[in-house]
């Protein structure tokens, strides 16, 4: 990015309950469902952030329409960063002054209390994440894999194994707890130079399952 994007963006913005980034590579063709539906949000307190990460000029016009019409939706037209443009959403992340940050990619919808369901899981957690669904050409709904962040064996499989159990449009965090790490948002390393991660078989979830027999005798003790 060049001085002026990112100096733009990190510029301290009004206060506001959410930040909500939606990063954008593409056209414009799916963007518009995306901001419909973080506008529609029963939970009204929040900054809709568009971050553009080299997007073609017609995406970022199309967002600047609906910021036009709405005071909450801000558009940060970056040239394309290393990676994701994970850099930008960490510019864009230093200028907030809100409590809570979510996402939202742009080829997904929000139900209506999306945030307000978020606001509330908030204020016992820094990072909390919610079921995510999605509808087939023929109808069939599906949800997708299902775990649980309280739970040791799945904080374990996410720290030791190449595996998810959600999306960032799913997950929404403490701005607070964001600005602790030693790190926020910067470019991974290519895929190819992640090494020790496997997919899950069978025999990784019983290992797991064993792991988290073991920690949870040690906490206990005899």
């Amino acid at each position: 990015m060049n001085a002026t994007d990112d100096a733009r963006a990190r510029q301290a913005r009004p206060r506001t309950r959410f930040t909500v980034l939606l990063p954008v590579l593409r056209g414009p063709e799916m963007l518009p469902f995306a901001i419909r539906s973080v506008l529609a949000q029963s939970f009204a307190d929040f900054e809709l952030c568009v971050v553009c990460d080299g997007a073609p000029p017609e995406t970022a016009q199309m967002a600047e329409d609906f910021a036009a019409n709405d005071p909450r939706v801000r558009v940060f037209a970056f040239p394309k960063g290393l990676r994701h443009g994970e850099a930008h959403r960490a510019a864009v992340l230093a200028g907030a002054q809100s409590d809570f940050v979510a996402h939202i990619g742009d080829d997904d919808l929000w139900l209506h209390d999306h945030l307000k369901t978020l606001s509330g899981l908030l204020a016992k957690a820094d990072f909390v994440s919610v079921p995510g669904f999605w509808i087939e050409p023929d109808g069939l709904l599906r949800i997708g894999n299902f775990g649980d962040l309280t739970q040791i064996v799945y904080r374990l499989r996410l720290l030791q194994r190449k595996w998810n159990f959600f999306g960032p449009t799913e997950a929404a965090y403490r701005l607070d707890a964001y600005r602790r790490l030693p790190d926020g948002w910067s470019p991974g390393r290519p895929q190819h130079q992640i090494a020790g991660q496997i997919p899950c078989t069978d025999a990784d979830h019983r290992r797991d399952a064993a792991t988290a027999s073991a920690a949870k005798a040690v906490r206990s003790g005899p």
